[in-house]
């Protein structure tokens, strides 16, 4: 339907609604107050392939109070430019640039209280996520994993937030390379499966089937987990999967 919802942290009250149509889905930023509906994230498809440095926008709105605010159609992140800025409760901020190469990316991280940059990094990947003190880059080359061919071996590694240091790094065969990070765990999903990570360390601690929930008909497939949420105490985590179409029926 298009409705965004903006839910309190503390209570999950709902604060405002909006709405923002789009007919390719699409995925939310917020950035300087705004909380800006954008395309999907567009990866290239083949070798050598310009990266696409623009990105429709199909609503923007206040942060704090969801009015409709007039913007620009399109974001153009400019030649090289990746997703927006991430940041820590430390102060260090990280940025992703893209590269000549579809399948490399530049990290940057820096002292956004000293204006000083730490480090900066070009590596084989297909993005990155700032949490707490590490940085996690996703890498996925593509690699076919044994015996299914429409899973990949993708690879995190985890990096030192504040002067880049490898501290990690975790393999999984995975068709949608997204671990979530959730408390000290971060949960990778395979369909209907979940892998948990130690976040510290790396270590796989488990892996979890909890079935699909469909149940025949048009949504029958497993289809895959969406999200995350962790209790304050840190002992239990919930997690949303939908059902979805069977694949090519």
């Amino acid at each position: 339907t298009g409705e965004l919802a903006a839910l309190d942290l503390a209570t999950g009250t709902e604060r405002w609604t909006a709405t923002a149509l789009s007919e390719r889905g699409a995925r939310v930023e917020i950035t300087d107050g705004l909380v800006l509906v954008t395309a999907p994230e567009r990866d290239a498809t083949y070798v050598g392939q310009p990266p696409d440095t623009t990105d429709p926008v199909f609503g923007a709105f206040d942060l704090a109070t969801g009015a409709s605010v007039a913007f620009a159609t399109e974001i153009d992140r400019g030649d090289g430019a990746g997703p927006p800025r991430q940041a820590n409760d430390d102060s260090l901020e990280l940025t992703t640039a893209r590269t000549d190469s579809p399948w490399e990316q530049t990290f940057t991280v820096t002292d956004t209280a000293s204006g000083t940059e730490l480090w900066t990094r070009t590596m084989h990947s297909v993005g990155a996520y700032l949490d707490r003190e590490l940085v996690l880059v996703v890498d996925q080359p593509g690699t076919a994993s044994p015996g299914n061919p429409h899973m990949t071996d993708t690879t995190l590694i985890a990096l030192r937030a504040s002067d880049g240091t490898e501290m990690w790094q975790a393999t999984i065969a995975a068709a949608a390379p997204f671990p979530q990070v959730s408390g000290d765990l971060i949960l990778w999903t395979v369909g209907s499966q979940i892998h948990a990570f130690d976040r510290s360390t790396g270590a796989s601690l488990w892996v979890v089937d909890h079935g699909s929930p469909g149940r025949g008909g048009d949504d029958s497939e497993s289809g895959s987990f969406r999200g995350f949420a962790t209790s304050d105490d840190g002992t239990v985590v919930v997690g949303y999967i939908a059902a979805e179409p069977p694949y090519r029926d």
